[in-house]
């Protein structure tokens, strides 16, 4: 469990508000941060900020206390959010590309793979489909990593099915291959508008000559 961590992070204090609850005493988790971000982005949208105190808790003590303001444009708000998102991730205790799960516990299981749908979740909403919001920092790592996790388990979660992880593959992937198209028409667009002013000046030298 993660009470039982030695190295963790929590919400010490927070402001509230009509639409803004406490968050005080809570353990730092993936959930939480996403969360966190949309409230931000949502009071991005209006005027004022909340003050949140964060501890770092090591072995018992607090090593740590940082204060953001959701809601405000400081961008230190943002980058705080994303390095605890890095460091709930450290959390997973996974080596790049090692998808062997055979002798890990079933616990362990679950709660990765419910890391890894809320990842899913994220990037198709208000992770706006960037994929380094993701644990493997890849689209088809991370639906790969997902579905051995599920073929792993002995006992399926209800929660999730491996159509619906199938399902998350395709509509990200979809998502993902839309923006790098458009991008892609953009480059081209670029490029042939280049490729015509240069002609364009070609053609005014031989007419100079």
């Amino acid at each position: 469990m993660v009470e039982n961590k030695k190295d963790y992070w929590i919400v010490e204090f927070n402001e509230t508000g009509k639409d803004i609850k406490g968050f005080s005493n809570k353990i730092v988790t993936k959930d939480l941060i996403n969360e966190l971000e949309i409230l931000n982005f949502n009071l991005l949208q209006s005027q004022g900020y909340y003050k949140f105190y964060f501890d770092h808790i090591e072995d018992g003590k607090r090593t740590e206390h940082i204060r953001i303001d959701l809601g405000s444009k400081d961008e230190n708000t943002k980058k705080f959010l994303n390095y605890l998102r890095e460091e709930i991730n450290k959390d997973l205790s996974l080596k790049d590309d090692n998808y062997d799960f055979s002798n890990e516990p079933e616990e362990l299981k679950y709660r990765i793979l419910g890391r890894l749908e809320s990842d899913c979740k994220y990037f198709l909403g208000f992770g706006f489909r960037d994929e380094n919001k993701l644990y493997t920092k890849n689209v088809d790592k991370q639906i790969d990593l997902m579905k051995n996790l599920y073929n792993s388990l002995e006992e399926k979660p209800e929660w999730i099915t491996l159509e619906q992880i199938e399902d998350f593959e395709s509509k990200m992937k979809d998502d993902l291959y839309e923006d790098m198209e458009t991008k892609k028409f953009k480059e081209d667009e670029k490029v042939i508008e280049i490729d015509f002013e240069k002609e364009v000046g070609e053609i005014e030298e031989e007419m100079e000559m």
